[in-house]
Order: C-alpha cells, then sequence, then structure tokens
C-alpha cells in the first residue's frame, strides 16, 4: 500500500526528522503511526456497562448501618417541591 502525503508541511516535517535520525521517511512515518495507535489504545472509552458496574461494585462495599433515613429531613431539604 503507498501513502501520498500531499501537505507540504508535514513532509518537510517527516524529511527533517528522517535527516536528523539517519532514517527512511517510511520509517519516520511508521512509528508515528505506531506511536499514535498506543495513545488511542490508552484513552479508549470505557464502556457503559463497565462503568456502571464499577460503581456497583463500590456502593455494594459500604457497609450497612442499620439506621433509618429521616424522611422530615429529607422531605425539608426539598423545600415545597
Amino acid at each position: 500500500m503507498s501513502l501520498l502525503i500531499e501537505d507540504a508541511e508535514t513532509v518537510a516535517t517527516i524529511r527533517r526528522l528522517a535527516d536528523r535520525d539517519g532514517r527512511t521517511p517510511e520509517d519516520v512515518v511508521r512509528q508515528a503511526v505506531k506511536a499514535a495507535a498506543v495513545v488511542a489504545a490508552d484513552h479508549a472509552p470505557i464502556p457503559l456497562r463497565q462503568r456502571f458496574q464499577a460503581i456497583g461494585d463500590e456502593w455494594a462495599k459500604v457497609e450497612k448501618t442499620g439506621e433509618k433515613a429521616d424522611k422530615a429531613f429529607f422531605d425539608s431539604l426539598g423545600g415545597d417541591l
């Protein structure tokens, strides 16, 4: 597969990096794409089901006190809603 990069600034940057490090332009692009793939994998979104499972797991660790909630107090927090 060949890749044509038409942006002059990008081509100049690739050539500058290749010349500086004694590598081929293809190697510079290969390394950049591999690095970008690693970063993308590290920032992959966590599925909603997995996030909710984590919340549920943490909630299950909370010790039960056995005390009843003060309904009048919590109702007063809402005012006349």
